[in-house]
């Protein structure tokens, strides 16, 4: 072997060893970042350049992957390359939390070399009522069901106060019809006939007793008579 082939030998084996710790070159990420919802699914996808047996994981702010997402076995795939680019590999979650957001690192390691792409931030922000239904909509329909409510119970406490006004008259008309015959029951029925006839009586006592009272006065009316006649043949004699 000559001083040429050395030589070149010597430059290959430096841009090689350059190509594979050039971190930029051998491990590209993308998207850079992304900003998701809850819910929603996102793929994260690493390019390595670099040929040859090499093995692959995806971190989380330094974590592993399934030691850094919640329920990993049913929100994770991938992780492997794909079939049109065996340099391509990608890591996709789904229904996505607030607890995804964070860093993630696609890393590489060949001949005992480790290299880690430049990161994806990841942010997941929770959707509140009124992004998913507009303010006007939320509004009438809180306003529509409190006028419901309302309604309802205005209808309830008439019927019941209906209710029971009519128990009440009903009550009151009973211990009216209770009262009433407690009270013809209590009093005696009057003796007409009897208290006429006594009248009668009375009248016709009165009566007699008049009559009787006017003849002394007759009698006596007549003896001054004879006592005045008496009187006068006496002044005759004389």
């Amino acid at each position: 072997m000559n001083l040429c082939s050395i030589a070149a030998l010597a430059l290959m084996s430096f841009l090689l060893t350059a190509g594979v710790h050039s971190n930029k070159g051998a491990v590209v990420q993308s998207p850079l970042s992304a900003d998701l919802v809850e819910g929603e699914a996102v793929t994260l996808e690493c390019n390595i350049d670099s040929p040859g047996p090499k093995t692959y994981k995806w971190l989380k702010n330094d974590l592993p992957i399934p030691q850094a997402i919640p329920m990993y076995a049913e929100r994770v795939t991938g992780n492997s390359p794909t079939s049109d680019n065996p340099l391509l590999i990608n890591l996709r979650i789904r229904n996505l939390t607030e607890c995804d957001s964070g860093t993630y690192y696609c890393v590489m390691e060949k001949l005992g070399n480790q290299f880690k792409g430049g990161g994806t931030k990841l942010g997941v922000r929770r959707v509140s009522q009124e992004k998913h239904c507009p303010p006007n909509i939320v509004h009438i329909a809180a306003a529509a069901a409190v006028v419901l409510v309302l309604c309802t119970a205005l209808t309830v406490v008439s019927v019941l106060l209906r209710q029971r006004s009519k128990a009440c008259i009903a009550l009151q008309r009973q211990f009216v019809a209770y009262i009433t015959e407690k009270s013809a029951e209590s009093v005696p029925p009057k003796q007409k006939g009897k208290h006429t006839h006594r009248e009668g009586k009375t009248s016709s006592s009165g009566q007699e007793g008049k009559k009787k009272k006017r003849k002394p006065k007759e009698h006596h009316s007549v003896e001054n008579a004879d006592y005045v006649h008496c009187g006068r043949n006496q002044d005759m004699r004389t």
